[in-house]
Order: structure tokens, then C-alpha cells, then sequence
């Protein structure tokens, strides 16, 4: 997929596992984008991380625990505001241009309204 969008792709949507795997993505799409004469910082990066935000670290781990939270398989980064905000603002470093999140605690505007106050004004 990643030669693909090496040589068609304007945009690279990657679901994100954790800082590690996406470097190395990165690092497959720079020699696709070698092996076939594309600039790779013409291709913007667009990464989507499901989030779980609490106000501290044992609301975070209620949360977790809770029916109508979805599978922490399906969630990369659980934490407080400064734990997210940190966590993001590392993936904008290595190269993320677009954030797409989604909460595991949707539809409850929880999770949404606490992101929006304290993460989202530090990005």
C-alpha cells in the first residue's frame, strides 16, 4: 500500500499503533518515494488516533473498565490531558501535518469536551 501512495497518493492516512511503527512507516513510504522519483514531503501525512482522556490517571483507569467504552484494542492512547497533549504533539513532530481523533467514550461528549478545552488549544 505504501508504493501506492508513493506513487499516486496526495495524502497518506495511517491509523496509529504507536510512535515506533509509524517512524518506521515512514521511513518504507521515504524509500518508495525514492524508488520511484516522488518527493515524499509532497504527500501529506494524516494520522488517526482513537483516543480515551480523563481528568487524572484513575479516572482514565475507570473508564476503562466501563460497558460503553470501546475495546482498548481499538484505542492507541489513553491518558490525561497533559499525557495526551504530550503524546500528540510527538507524533505532530515526526511528521504528522492532520490529526483525525475519535473517543472511546462516544458518544458521550466527555471525552470530545475535555480534548476540546485542554489538549486541542496546546496543538
Amino acid at each position: 500500500l505504501l508504493r501506492a501512495v508513493a506513487k499516486h497518493a496526495d495524502w497518506w492516512n495511517y491509523s496509529f499503533r504507536d510512535l515506533a511503527t509509524y517512524a518506521h512507516k515512514q521511513e518504507v513510504l521515504k524509500g518508495h518515494c525514492r524508488d520511484v522519483g516522488r518527493d515524499y514531503d509532497e504527500i501529506t501525512q494524516v494520522v488517526r488516533i482513537g483516543i480515551l482522556i480523563g481528568e487524572t490517571e484513575q479516572e482514565v483507569e475507570r473508564l476503562k473498565t466501563q460497558p460503553h467504552i470501546r475495546p482498548m484494542q481499538d484505542i492507541r492512547l489513553a491518558g490525561t490531558p497533559a499525557q495526551v497533549t504530550e503524546a500528540l504533539l510527538g507524533v505532530i513532530r515526526r511528521g504528522a501535518h492532520r490529526l483525525t481523533v475519535n473517543f472511546a467514550d462516544a458518544p458521550r461528549p466527555d471525552g470530545t469536551q475535555l480534548f476540546a478545552s485542554k489538549v486541542l488549544p496546546n496543538l
